[in-house]
């Protein structure tokens, strides 16, 4: 069955404190002493702190993944707080994916990349980053296929240890939307729409229009208009 992908609302603090706490020690847990694991997730996976992350003023959003009405993964993106020297004020972050283990391979992890990924490119194309830790292959490689690339590493701190942290990086892509239109005919450049007038009529030519696309690989199309 497919998952449900929800926006989390203050009431779902509990859950996520839940979900939150069994995904980390299911995934994580054996790196750490006891005492060094239990302050990392009475600091990080508490009720509290997930209601000050849901809260109304919060820069922060959060999903949750549901199959047949229970919590089986979640999602945390919002602005980068990654110690790195490229990080600007602008740049967002996916900074939180998990999945219970017995969820893996489901689709649920895509589906919940693509909602922060939809949430954090709402207003326009922006640099985007995220942590992962050095020896999580298989989370390396999910990144990579969104395009995100090695920038750098730091220490994540947990307790009293010093985890080895990958950052990565995936620059801002401009849309596949027309941004300008260019008359092959008159030579004559137009913003927008390509059923603006150009200067063909006055000199009794005709039209032969190229979409000039903003996108990754900078092509250009012949207009369909």
């Amino acid at each position: 069955m497919q998952a449900l992908i929800r926006r989390a609302t203050p009431a779902d603090a509990a859950t996520l404190a839940a979900l939150g706490t069994f995904t980390f020690i299911e995934t994580f847990g054996h790196l750490y002493t006891p005492e060094d694991l239990q302050a990392f997730l009475d600091a990080s996976h508490s009720e509290a702190a997930y209601a000050a992350l849901l809260s109304a003023d919060s820069p922060y959003a959060l999903w949750l993944a549901e199959r047949d009405g229970q919590a089986i993964g979640y999602a945390q993106a919002g602005p980068c707080g990654l110690p790195h020297a490229d990080v600007r004020a602008e740049d967002g972050e996916i900074k939180r994916l998990y999945l219970r283990g017995d969820a893996q391979n489901s689709g649920a992890g895509r589906a919940l990349m693509d909602a922060m990924l939809a949430w954090l490119l709402a207003d326009g194309p922006r640099i985007l980053w995220l942590s992962v830790w050095s020896e999580n292959y298989g989370a390396q490689r999910f990144y990579a296929r969104y395009g995100f690339e090695f920038a750098g590493e730091y220490h994540f701190i947990v307790g009293e240890q010093r985890d080895r942290e990958f950052m990565y990086r995936r620059l801002a892509r401009l849309s596949c939307s027309p941004v300008c239109c260019w008359c092959m005919a008159c030579s004559t450049l137009r913003g927008g729409c390509c059923r603006w007038p150009c200067a063909c009529a006055s000199r009794g030519l005709s039209p032969n229009f190229l979409i000039i696309q903003a996108c990754a690989k900078g092509r250009s199309v012949p207009c369909r208009a």
